[in-house]
């Protein structure tokens, strides 16, 4: 009786699942804004969390374009999502930086080294060696490595978790 079931289930048919673009998009944007913006950058010092969200949020969109008919929700799903919405997030991201750094670059360093210059001279000119320094990796491509890949790992776990929270539940328990 089993066996007729499961061949039955194997045999539905189902409507092809939902587009991934817009929901990656949607993820890629969240991801790439959170890392982007100064001081909301911050949220990504606990355990990468901007980037989960967006993994996890390309999961929650594509959920929500699911029917019925359609095929359920799967680890493999989440996978997908998460890596797409940390590769788009990057590129969001990437472009975001540049925008900042285009627009707030002169007068963001300005107004901070004339606050410095009220203190200490030593002080201004140490910051101003950190701020080249950073601008040098910033534009490096050890940068853009590490960030696509730190944004793919972490937008996985993102997916793998909503994945896991919507996924539809088994009808039995397991029993020891």
């Amino acid at each position: 009786m089993t066996d007729e079931k499961e061949e039955t289930k194997s045999q539905e048919t189902y409507a092809h699942p939902p587009s991934k673009l817009v929901p990656v998009l949607i993820g890629g944007v969240v991801i790439g804004f959170i890392g982007a913006t100064p001081f909301l950058d911050i949220l990504n010092c606990f355990c990468c969390a901007g980037i989960i969200l967006g993994g996890y949020l390309a999961v929650v969109f594509y959920k929500d374009k699911l029917t019925p008919d359609m095929p359920p929700l799967t680890s493999s799903d989440g996978v997908i999502l998460g890596v797409l919405a940390g590769l788009a997030g990057s590129v969001f991201e990437v472009f975001l930086q540049w925008v900042y750094y285009a627009v707030f670059d002169d007068t963001v360093f300005e107004s901070l080294m004339n606050l410095l210059k009220g203190f200490d001279s030593d002080m201004t000119a140490d910051f101003n060696e950190f701020i080249t320094m950073i601008n040098a990796f910033y534009f490096s491509p050890f940068y853009y490595v590490i960030l696509v890949n730190i944004n793919i790992i972490f937008g996985l776990i993102g997916g793998l978790i909503g994945s896991a929270v919507y996924r539809p539940k088994r009808g039995h328990l397991i029993q020891l």
